[in-house]
């Protein structure tokens, strides 16, 4: 009985948890500098370079979780000028 009530409490834990957060996936388009053919990335009003290969975290104004796949494009997205990275957002909800 005592291994049921803490399989339901862990449960509970975890479902608590899961509606606490709303998660987002999403894909950023590779855009390319006029001047310099640099490829970038740019979410938030803010520009990423792709020069090398970075999993960069931060928190947003908003307090989400923010994960961002910076990586160099592949042959083919350089030459066509397409191509998008992988991002995430985890933010808190707020009940009011």
């Amino acid at each position: 009985m005592k291994q049921f009530a803490v399989a339901v409490a862990l449960v509970l834990t975890i479902l608590i948890f899961a509606c606490s957060v709303e998660a987002y996936t999403m894909f950023i388009p590779i855009e390319y500098d006029d001047y310099t053919g640099e490829p970038y990335v740019q979410f938030d009003g803010e520009r990423y370079s792709l020069e090398e290969e970075n999993f960069l975290e931060f928190e947003d104004d908003d307090q989400c979780h923010v994960t961002l796949e910076l990586r160099v494009p592949e042959e083919d997205e350089l030459i066509n000028e397409k191509g998008y990275i992988a991002a995430s957002r985890l933010c808190p909800q707020n009940f009011v």
